[in-house]
């Protein structure tokens, strides 16, 4: 479901943060403000990439052989600049969206394409509509469909794909869903949802945690990985219409109330 936005709160809920390291921290904060229970639950790992073609990318853009970089992550705008890519006069950049667009900034690149509020491939893709044919360059997560290459290719845009880094799918050190948690209020979490932050998120669930147990709950960051996991044969929960954490959070926190009074569901699978 698509919540309107409401009372926000997640106290009494149970939410499994599926990576770890700086960004799940700061969405691990993020749940407990909100007054919720954060559990780290590691399907997804963060690998560098080959460094000989993301390193020659770089150095092709560095030179002025592309006119657009097209960034669609924090961590591909962190693996681009430690590979050697810098900002350039007359090299425009394209975030997906404000989480990226900071990553680029922090490492000194201007942007100069984001989308107003779609923050996925066609989003980003739709921002770009009406440019003139570009040379772009686009450093991505191996395991990233190719949506956004189609979408810039029917635009005329000839696009230089990069492995800028590898995104792991591991299975969990212990039961997930083992064991309770206090909320800040002294109760035990009532509910449990999983946050779907990505399509590589899905597919990890799939592929280490079906069937779920009932009641278990999956919000999903927009409608992408929604999509992905009917495809893998389960369902979204929660879709947040703004494809970000806080986006995130804040469709969960307004959905919970309604979700109270929905009959529990079987295991997925």
């Amino acid at each position: 479901m698509t919540a309107a936005l409401g009372d926000q709160s997640l106290a009494g809920t149970r939410v499994h943060v599926l990576r770890g390291g700086p960004w799940g921290a700061s969405v691990a904060a993020r749940i407990r403000e909100r007054g919720g229970v954060a559990r780290m639950t590691e399907l997804l790992r963060i690998a560098p990439a080959d460094p000989e073609p993301l390193g020659a990318a770089a150095e092709a853009w560095n030179r002025g052989e592309h006119d657009l970089l097209v960034v669609t992550s924090a961590n591909g705008a962190e693996a681009f600049a430690d590979a050697g890519g810098q900002p350039r006069s007359g090299g425009r950049v394209a975030a997906v969206g404000p989480a990226t667009a900071a990553a680029l900034r922090r490492r000194g690149f201007a942007i100069d394409v984001l989308p107003e509020s779609v923050f996925s491939a066609s989003g980003l893709a739709e921002a770009l509509r009406g440019e003139a044919p570009l040379d772009v360059l686009l450093p991505i997560s191996e395991l990233a469909d190719d949506t956004l290459e189609r979408a810039l290719e029917r635009a005329g845009h000839r696009v230089h794909r990069v492995t800028a880094y590898r995104t792991a799918i591991v299975a969990p050190g212990a039961d997930p869903f083992g064991g309770s948690d206090a909320t800040p209020g002294g109760a035990a979490a009532a509910r449990e949802v999983i946050l779907i932050t990505s399509a590589s998120a899905a597919r990890a669930v799939a592929e280490h945690l079906q069937p779920l147990p009932s009641g278990v709950m999956l919000a999903a960051i927009g409608d992408p990985s929604a999509r992905e996991l009917d495809r893998l044969g389960l369902h979204a929960d929660v879709v947040a219409p703004t494809h970000t954490i806080p986006g995130l959070l804040d469709a969960l926190g307004a959905s919970l109330p309604d979700l109270r009074t929905t009959p529990t569901e079987g295991p997925q699978t």
